[in-house]
């Protein structure tokens, strides 16, 4: 049996002999319990309550419990991490491609400079980044920028000399 004295206001409550869900409003001049469900009072005595503990993934159905109206906190989403990047400008960024060279190259190392530290803010061990072979700028570009990181511990050619695989170690 609950003891009203020992509940909180706002408190949510199953009425056992209804399964109503409602919060509780505080305790009438009988001594029963003040529910408070679908914008109505109902009365209950001790023994017919139970304090409600489901465990509710969703914001929305917290809210419909309670009968509020409130702004709705979105879930968060989990989304997989990526672990490589294709810095190709057709793949990257397609409405760059007919831009000077220098704006691209600017381009895709700041993407990949982006791509490094969500990569470590994330505590990735490895990551990939395609670079493609062509005339090797971006390649020594990418290379230099991501020695600059001091997490970064190794750094291997893949992909035939297209790409670069990076690992990272962590203190």
């Amino acid at each position: 049996m609950l003891d009203l004295k020992a509940l909180w206001i706002g408190d949510m409550l199953r009425i056992r002999s209804s399964g109503r869900v409602g919060r509780f409003a505080g305790i009438n001049a009988e001594g029963k319990a003040r529910i408070e469900c679908d914008g109505k009072i109902y009365l209950a005595v001790p023994g017919n309550l139970e304090l409600f503990r489901e465990e509710v993934d969703d914001y929305k159905k917290i809210d419909e419990l309670l009968g509020l109206k409130s702004k709705q906190i979105p879930k968060k989403k989990t989304e997989p991490v990526p672990t490589e990047i294709d810095l190709h400008i057709e793949v990257l960024a397609p409405h760059l491609q007919q831009e000077l060279p220098a704006m691209i190259l600017s381009h895709q190392l700041g993407r990949c400079k982006l791509f490094v530290e969500e990569a470590i803010s994330r505590k990735l061990h490895r990551i990939k980044i395609v670079h493609g072979k062509g005339e090797g700028v971006l390649k020594s570009e990418v290379l230099h920028l991501v020695k600059q990181f001091r997490e970064v511990s190794l750094t291997f050619e893949a992909n035939d000399g297209g790409a670069v695989e990076v690992w990272f170690q962590y203190v």
